[in-house]
């Protein structure tokens, strides 16, 4: 038995949407909490103190 390009084509179409598929779902039910550190650089000093500043004091 032998596939026909258009039988390939569909078979392979069918392969992507289903890894699209899961691909979406995995994303749909990602956890949303923020993991990890948040790393800013600020050339100038005083950038730093305020910007330091405004974050931590909330």
């Amino acid at each position: 038995m032998k596939l026909t390009d258009d039988e390939r084509c569909y078979a392979q179409a069918r392969r992507l949407l289903a890894t699209w598929h899961a691909l979406e779902d995995e994303l749909t039910h990602a956890n949303d909490e923020p993991v990890g550190t948040l790393r800013c650089a600020c050339r100038a000093p005083s950038a730093r103190i305020s910007w330091s500043r405004r974050w931590w004091s909330t």
